[in-house]
């Protein structure tokens, strides 16, 4: 889910996108409107005024055979016969009818030769200077158009990044938040700028009022967490208590005693539920009290713990804690961690054995319990999922809490398995 927020493009980055590419496109329009202009000039305006001026000239040679011939600036002819062109410059020689170009440096001119009583007339146009002209005169104005267009579209993302920052600013503080940095108070409305929109101010009312509820809830939850926890102990201490007293009175038949054994360990099942709850609410804290701790030295306290479970089945506990492995964590938490994991592998063994193994950055807890398909596997992290043949009474939510716990120190938890042949639980976090 945070992969693709993170993928999703912000407001103000995707209307910058449409501005540069409303701005790309205006300048490929100019530069096609540039070379458009540049086609008009020469193919259509000169070539146009050629034609015109040649009609012009052989009219008046009707009438006036002395006509003189175009000599301006920009405009020279020349008269020959279609036979002898001697008289012309070298370069305007052998020239066809029809329009001729020539380019020289920056010189640019185009000649239109044409042929009446066996006369040529070679008009010869200075392009290039009429070409600068336009192109001065054209994009003058161009110039002041397009400064007018980006000058209106940088005060319009101007004003619209002023509109949308509050929502950004907004939208990076929900990003941030967590159950540990919850405050209802980042969102006040009195904290916004005076000329935001209605519309800001009715979403930053409604995310404080929500994270005020939200915080309520958080604090109502882990008091009655604690509260309910704490005052569960009692019962089940006595309870503990007067089972081992009972199991200890030599009167008693054997069904009365496996009945006792059978309400001591769903009162110690119990006991530990409530040690989870209590590891749950604490784990939200941000005071936890987090120090070095050895991998190997907790585990064999958790297998001291399991037991009574594996006491009567036949179940052996194999140990290879010969890699030392240490982290910085909180030792109820890992204990946590590890206790569900190995009551897990206990309660779905009925024979054969348990392995425990350090590696480098973790540990392995191979069993040849039951095992697990891959549907059971998928589920297995799900709160209330109970897989089948489980030898031991339990609540279904002994992943589910190993899972939270890991996840608030970013450890994992790894899960192979195969339909009879047993399960191994990896965990793995860095080790120090």
């Amino acid at each position: 889910m945070t992969q693709m927020l993170n993928a999703k493009m912000g407001i103000a980055r995707r209307f910058g996108r449409a501005l540069a590419l409303h701005l790309g496109l205006v300048a490929i329009a100019v530069i096609l409107g540039i070379f458009a202009a540049d086609w008009i000039i020469e193919d259509v305006l000169v070539k146009e005024a050629l034609t015109t001026e040649a009609s012009h000239y052989w009219d008046k040679r009707k009438y006036d055979p002395a006509f003189s011939l175009p000599d301006t600036k920009n405009l020279k002819g020349y008269r020959y016969s279609n036979r002898d062109d001697s008289d012309l410059p070298i370069p305007l020689r052998g020239l066809d009818l029809g329009f001729h170009e020539f380019a020289s440096g920056r010189e640019h001119s185009v000649a239109l030769v044409t042929q009446q009583n066996g006369e040529n007339l070679l008009l010869v146009f200075n392009a290039g200077q009429v070409q600068e002209l336009a192109l001065l005169f054209g994009l003058a104005p161009l110039g002041l158009l397009l400064f007018a267009i980006y000058g209106s579209l940088f005060v319009g993302y101007r004003l619209f990044r002023s509109s949308v920052s509050p929502v950004v600013v907004l939208a990076k503080k929900v990003e941030g938040l967590t159950l540990e940095t919850l405050d209802s108070s980042d969102f006040e409305v009195h904290k916004l700028p005076d000329d935001v929109d209605q519309e800001i101010i009715s979403l930053s009312a409604a995310l404080n009022g929500l994270i005020e509820r939200i915080e309520n809830f958080v604090t109502r939850e882990r008091e009655f967490t604690r509260n309910v926890s704490h005052e569960l102990r009692t019962p089940l201490t006595v309870i503990t208590i007067a089972c081992d007293l009972l199991a200890q009175d030599s009167n008693i038949s054997d069904s009365a005693r496996n009945s006792i054994s059978r309400i001591k360990r769903a009162s110690e099942n119990m006991t530990n539920l409530i040690e989870t709850f209590l590891l749950i609410s604490r784990q939200m804290e941000d005071n936890l009290q987090l120090e070095q701790v050895s991998i190997n030295q907790a585990t064999l306290t958790e297998i001291e713990l399991i037991e009574p479970l594996i006491d009567k089945q036949r179940v052996d506990v194999k140990l290879d804690l010969n890699i030392q492995v240490n982290t910085i964590t909180n030792e109820k938490i890992l204990s946590g961690v590890l206790g569900n994991l190995l009551r897990n592998a206990a309660n779905y063994t009925n024979h054969g054995y348990i392995l425990v193994k350090t590696i480098h950055n973790g540990i392995v807890i191979k069993d040849t319990g039951v095992g697990m398909s891959s549907d059971e596997i998928a589920q297995v992290f799900n709160a209330h999922y109970r897989g089948l043949n489980q030898k031991n009474p339990g609540h279904g939510i002994g992943m589910t809490i190993a899972r939270k716990l890991a996840d608030r120190f970013g450890w994992d938890i790894l899960v192979e398995s195969k339909k009879g042949d047993g399960t191994i639980v990896t965990l793995l976090f860095e080790s120090n």
